[in-house]
C-alpha cells in the first residue's frame, strides 16, 4: 500500500504595519511590477486564498506562489 504525501501547508502571517506596507505597495503605479505582483500574492495568501485563487488573480504559477511565502516567511518584507 503506498503511503500519499500531504504537502505541507505554508502559513503566511503579517503584522498590520506589514499589511498596510504591503497594501501600499500592491498599489503602487511606480514600484517595478514584479514588486507589485509579489505584494499582492503575499497580502492574498496572508488572508486566507488558496494557490489556485492566487495563481488566477495574479496571472502566476503555483510553484511561484509558493517561492513568494516561503522567502516572506523566511526573510519578511526584505525577502
Amino acid at each position: 500500500m503506498e503511503a500519499i504525501m500531504a504537502r505541507k501547508r505554508i502559513e503566511v502571517v503579517i503584522s498590520e504595519l506589514e499589511r498596510e506596507q504591503l497594501q501600499s505597495m500592491s498599489r503602487s503605479r511606480s514600484l517595478p511590477h514584479s514588486l507589485v505582483r509579489r505584494a499582492k500574492i503575499v497580502l492574498m495568501a496572508a488572508d486566507g486564498h488558496t494557490n489556485q485563487e492566487i495563481a488566477t488573480q495574479c496571472e502566476v504559477t503555483s510553484p511561484a506562489i509558493t517561492h513568494w511565502k516561503k522567502r516572506f516567511v523566511a526573510h519578511g518584507l526584505a525577502g
